[in-house]
């Protein structure tokens, strides 16, 4: 996993309006480690909500298949890293790809709080302050 935001980081410094400017390379230089910076603290808090979301997954799906969970670990952690290639906004993606996934191994997906859940953790994500509620 630390290798794909490695990656999601790099892409996001090549992407920089910072990188062609006319400034001169000491204000280039702080203004990219500022960039970065905030970049950093971005995928911490992404990284943090995709982690939480993935939390309340598995409680909901281990709730309605107790005895595979092994296997939703494994739904998750597969479908986590094909929502960190699709988008540095993992967590918008996440619950639809586990249910997908879980309906092609022939089970029925589960009744999640994932709408809610959703909304809190991409606030989260975004440094919106939330009143936690009761999950």
């Amino acid at each position: 996993m630390k290798k794909r935001r490695g990656e999601v980081l790099k892409r996001l410094c090549r992407s920089s309006h910072y990188c062609g400017s006319r400034n001169s390379d000491r204000e280039n230089q702080m203004k990219t480690e500022e960039h970065l910076e905030a970049i950093a603290v971005f995928i911490q808090r992404v990284t943090a909500a995709v982690s939480e979301l993935k939390d309340h997954l598995q409680q909901d799906y281990e709730r309605t298949y107790p005895d595979l969970g092994e296997i939703i670990r494994i739904v998750l952690d597969e479908e986590e890293a094909k929502a960190w290639e699709l988008s540095l906004f993992p967590h918008l993606f996440l619950p639809d790809m586990v249910e997908a996934h879980i309906a092609n191994l022939n089970l029925q997906p589960v009744e999640t709080k994932h709408e809610d859940v959703f909304e809190q953790l991409h606030r989260k994500a975004n440094g919106f302050h939330y009143k936690p509620t009761e999950w």
